[in-house]
């Protein structure tokens, strides 16, 4: 009985240890009043742009949204596109309560600064869920899979 509730503790121990650990390790920009403090580990990313994900309950299908509504401090910004929008909204299905609006806002002036100082405004505001840089993605010509089968394909 002794050996049991030990290994209840220690199990008990264990889960807690770790959902600290991982409830800690979050995956969010961390938000500094400093737009000169915060760097991304990754450079690669447009010097005009940033994706914006609106929280579910500020979500409409097709919903426009307009610079004003940013109110963004000393950036002006040029375009802004939803990357959800749908064409004919009565050809899919409803979106469900979680669903969320995904905009791409294109900024005036070319500057990695820039960008990194519209996400700190943007990431505060009550409708945001997050914001970040447009990333670029790319591929290296060299890389070779490691599947040895992959000639046969």
């Amino acid at each position: 009985m002794k050996k049991m509730k030990r290994l209840s503790i220690f199990l008990l121990l264990g889960v807690l240890i770790f959902s600290l650990f991982f409830s800690a390790c979050g995956t969010e920009i961390p938000h500094n009043e400093n737009p000169n403090a915060y760097q991304p580990t990754q450079d690669a990313y447009e010097d005009n742009m940033v994706n914006v994900c609106i929280k579910p309950e500020y979500s409409e299908v097709n919903k426009p949204w307009y610079a004003e509504d940013f109110n963004l401090k000393g950036i002006k910004i040029e375009k802004i596109v939803d990357r959800k929008y749908r064409e004919d909204p009565s050809a899919y299905p409803p979106v469900s309560s979680n669903w969320s609006q995904v905009l791409e806002l294109t900024l005036s002036k070319h500057s990695k600064k820039n960008v990194i100082n519209a996400i700190h405004q943007i990431e505060v505001l009550d409708f945001v869920e997050w914001a970040i840089p447009e990333y670029i993605y790319s591929h290296s010509d060299t890389y070779v899979p490691n599947d040895t089968n992959y000639s046969l394909q």
